[in-house]
């Protein structure tokens, strides 16, 4: 029953992540086993568009529900749990969004880069399980543009430094702590989320304007990892680029 709440809190918390501030480029690698993955931070993995390219276009509803993981992606037994697919679940809620930090420069960094990033226009959610390797929640959440999903990317970067004693959301205590991620997409960052005692690796993965947000309950393996954020940022392009 205690890892039923739990599951419930992180699904609920993970939408904390993501907004602005100032980007500094930076991409948090690391976590696999191949090259790519080695645990240094670096340019990363953002590839800038031409000055002339028009900005990214957020997804539909169906677009999104189509660019989640299913449980075929995954090697092993999974099986799909619960899914949110009406796109507009919890939009305000979405990444830092209703934080409370312990410190005033840590709610004035929330404040900031949320007003910066805007609200997200659709957002959906599925949980993938494993009898023996856990749960994978994935939320897929499609901004404005593609400045906003990079300044989404620039606040999960920023936050382990901006708000070092966590704060609560909801009531739920909650610590970040930088992580590491592999490299997918156009970026992607990763960080460790602390909530009611227990610890989840938490790896987002931006394509255009469209960010996925992957939490991994129980089993975080890195190669296990490794293969769902890249899977994540293959759907997400298929539908993006389309």
């Amino acid at each position: 029953m205690r890892g039923k709440i739990l599951a419930g809190s992180m699904a609920g918390a993970l939408a904390l992540f993501a907004a602005v501030g100032c980007d500094d480029g930076s991409n948090d690698g690391g976590g696999g086993k191949s090259g790519k993955d080695k645990g240094k931070a670096s340019s990363g993995t953002e590839q800038s568009a031409s000055p002339s390219a028009p900005p990214a276009r957020p997804l539909s509803v169906a677009e999104a529900g189509r660019a989640l993981l299913t449980a075929g992606d995954l090697s092993g037994e999974w099986t799909v749990g619960e899914e949110k697919l009406g796109g507009k679940h919890k939009l305000e809620k979405t990444n830092l969004r209703g934080m409370k930090g312990k410190t005033a420069d840590c709610d004035t960094f929330l404040t900031r880069t949320n007003r910066s990033i805007g609200l997200p226009v659709v957002a959906v959610e599925r949980s993938l399980k494993h009898a023996t390797s856990g749960r994978i929640n994935e939320r897929l959440v499609s901004y404005r543009d593609d400045d906003a999903a990079r300044r989404a990317i620039s606040q999960l970067r920023e936050a382990p430094g901006k708000c070092a004693e966590g704060g609560t959301k909801d009531g739920v205590p909650l610590t970040i702590k930088r992580g590491s991620a592999p490299q997918a997409g156009d970026e992607s960052v990763g960080n460790r989320m602390e909530i009611m005692g227990a610890s989840f690796r938490f790896v987002q993965v931006r394509v255009g304007a469209s960010v996925a947000d992957l939490t991994f309950m129980g089993n975080d393996d890195p190669e296990r990892v490794s293969n769902a954020a890249r899977k994540a940022a293959e759907r997400l392009r298929g539908v993006a680029e389309k």
